[in-house]
């Protein structure tokens, strides 16, 4: 992972102007020659977390919100009740960062219309988003700038929140509609903060997306205390 000004070697993403300023943007993309399994030191366990932040998944339904966060998360809630009816999740996810343990509380909102309705009510409070489509389905983006703008008039500091786009399906390379770069022209267009391509199947990428979202929200938290 690096930021945007030091990268310049990834596939998919060398036209991309320098010259352009944005808040803090992060990329991730999928690279199949990198797909090696790596092995994670022991590391003595942690029984109290050093930061607790509540963040949103959003996105239009079936690009794999559900999944990512049924395969790579805690769920916290199961109530069918909230999960069929009402189309709301509630996970919780541990990360640890930089020898510290982070903990996310995570809504995700299965639609347009159940994050609209559902928001105020189990939304506030977030500090950051992921807003997540499928590369394998171009309609995935359906009426994205219809969601950015909903969501900053939904929340009190949009100018201190940061959006994560995500890419879901990275294992179904053969089968892209959406290139990495037209998915990072559409986050620097809206002034999102990065993009992140995952596979929920595989885990390709699933932990460093988290760990991005969270290295944005102390960004943002040190750029309001300067």
């Amino acid at each position: 992972m690096r930021y945007y000004k030091d990268w310049k070697k990834k596939r998919h993403l060398r036209s991309i102007p320098e010259n352009v300023k944005s808040p803090p943007f992060s990329i991730l993309v999928s690279d199949k020659e990198k797909m090696i399994p790596k092995t994670t030191p022991k590391r003595s366990v942690k029984t109290t977390f050093d930061k607790t932040f509540k963040i949103i998944v959003i996105g239009n339904s079936e690009v794999g919100k559900q999944t990512i966060l049924k395969n790579h998360a805690k769920e916290v809630i199961s109530k069918p009740t909230l999960n069929e009816e009402l189309g709301i999740g509630f996970h919780s996810k541990l990360i640890v960062l930089e020898d510290k343990l982070y903990q996310l509380q995570i809504w995700r909102f299965k639609d347009f219309e159940r994050f609209q309705m559902f928001f105020s009510t189990y939304g506030k409070g977030a500090v950051a988003a992921i807003f997540m489509f499928d590369i394998t389905k171009i309609h995935s983006l359906q009426n994205y700038e219809k969601w950015f703008s909903s969501l900053r008039t939904m929340i009190s500091n949009p100018n201190q929140f940061p959006v994560l786009l995500i890419g879901n399906k990275t294992d179904l390379e053969e089968q892209r509609q959406v290139s990495s770069q037209q998915a990072i022209s559409i986050a620097k267009a809206n002034k999102l903060n990065g993009y992140v391509e995952v596979s929920a199947k595989n885990g390709e990428n699933v932990e460093e997306a988290f760990k991005t979202i969270i290295r944005l929200i102390m960004t943002y938290s040190t750029l309001l205390l300067s």
